[in-house]
Order: structure tokens, then C-alpha cells, then sequence
């Protein structure tokens, strides 16, 4: 876990006082079911060196960030990094995208 996994959460509960709009989404949708629909889209090619994938609901809730938002790829690449609401929805990764792999 690292500094941000540790302390947003705990920042996040006051966000959360104040009614953010993506408070419960997760409870409301549940994303693992669109899991084995995404599954055949992506090939890992790590064994021949390429890099790891995100994980597919992962980038679909970056997407769906983006669209609720109407945000081009640089400007969601910009918010996921700064909104601990959007950190929390997206789970606290440790690792993000950037416009490129987002696009």
C-alpha cells in the first residue's frame, strides 16, 4: 500500500459529507460482470516483453469518468491524478494511465 491508498480514503470520507456524485456507483453497478465480456479484448503480451495491461473494468470506469465528465483524454489523464473522487471510484490504483494508453 502506498501513501495514497493509505491516506485518500480516510480524505475521501469528508468528500463523501458532502455529497459526491460518485459516492455508491460501485454499489450500484457491478462492474465484475462485464469482466468476461471485456476478457477477450485484450491480449497480454508480457512474455514477449511488452508491457501489462490495465485491468479491463479499470479502464472502463476511466472511461465512463470521462464521458460523465465530458473529458478529453489529457484532461481525464489530468483529474484521475487529482481528484481523490475519482481516485476512490477508481479503486486508490497505484498505477495510472496516461492520455496515450487512455485514447
Amino acid at each position: 500500500m502506498n501513501l495514497i491508498q493509505s491516506n485518500f480514503p480516510e480524505w475521501y470520507k469528508e468528500i463523501e459529507k458532502l455529497r459526491d456524485p460518485l459516492t455508491g456507483i460501485s454499489d450500484r453497478i457491478d462492474f465484475e460482470r462485464i469482466r468476461p465480456i471485456l476478457s477477450d479484448l485484450y491480449e497480454n503480451d508480457t512474455y514477449r516483453g511488452g508491457r501489462p495491461n490495465y485491468d479491463p473494468v479499470f479502464m472502463i470506469k476511466i472511461l465512463l469518468l470521462q464521458q460523465w465528465y465530458n473529458l478529453s483524454d489529457p484532461q481525464v489523464e489530468r483529474v484521475i491524478r487529482d481528484r481523490v473522487s475519482f481516485m476512490n471510484f477508481l479503486g486508490y490504483p497505484g498505477n495510472l494511465p496516461d492520455r496515450n494508453t487512455i485514447w
